[in-house]
């Protein structure tokens, strides 16, 4: 019996297309290697300030209007609408 951690895995023979491209590549990890660590050390771009809090309440503000603001077209879209229907069968 195998182990799990000793489980083998049995991978299919490459098609004939996978094995042309797998001979075209080049395998570029030195060379890689030597082409980014002539730049040196990497700076990050920008660093938040310390104690930095994203303002709150003028954000809850804004939702807070929008959804009133929603609300209220909403509800005169609704009466728009009764309005109509008992002028049409008014009307009838």
């Amino acid at each position: 019996m195998v182990g799990r951690d000793r489980a083998v895995r049995l991978e299919p023979a490459p098609i004939p297309q996978e094995q042309y491209y797998e001979s075209q590549t080049i395998p570029a990890g030195p060379i890689e290697e030597g082409y980014y660590s002539s730049y040196g050390e990497s700076e990050p771009l920008s660093t938040p300030a310390p104690g930095d809090d994203a303002p709150w309440l003028p954000i809850t503000l804004a939702l807070a209007g929008g959804l009133v603001l929603t609300g209220a077209s909403a509800a005169r879209l609704r009466r728009l609408r009764i309005r109509r229907r008992r002028a049409v069968g008014a009307a009838i």
